[in-house]
């Protein structure tokens, strides 16, 4: 006798991605913060999570993101700099917020 399991593969996706989704941007946001460009901070100070993306609300954002020359750790896609760096960091933290479930 066997036994047959259906999983609604589309329902756990949805409840997974609903509740995963805004950790990962939020872990994503706070690793991405020592290499957002900063002069008085306000570029660092305005980043948002809105649901899975991280915001940065200024209106030079984009310029900076594309262009900015960097300091240090600081520079233009700041979230390459952050994935080069601290990459292992990151895949670890997704690592437990899967396990958490």
């Amino acid at each position: 006798m066997g036994i047959k399991v259906k999983i609604d593969e589309g329902r756990f996706t949805r409840r997974f991605t609903a509740r995963f989704e805004p950790l990962l941007a939020h872990e994503v946001k706070r690793l991405c913060d020592p290499y957002v460009p900063f002069d008085r901070g306000d570029l660092k100070g305005s980043a948002r999570t809105v649901g899975s993306s991280v915001w940065y609300s200024t209106p030079y954002a984009r310029r900076q993101y594309y262009e900015h020359k960097g300091d240090g750790l600081r520079g233009a896609r700041w979230e390459q700099l952050m994935l080069r760096s601290k990459g292992a960091e990151l895949t670890a933290a997704i690592q437990k917020l899967v396990e958490r479930g």
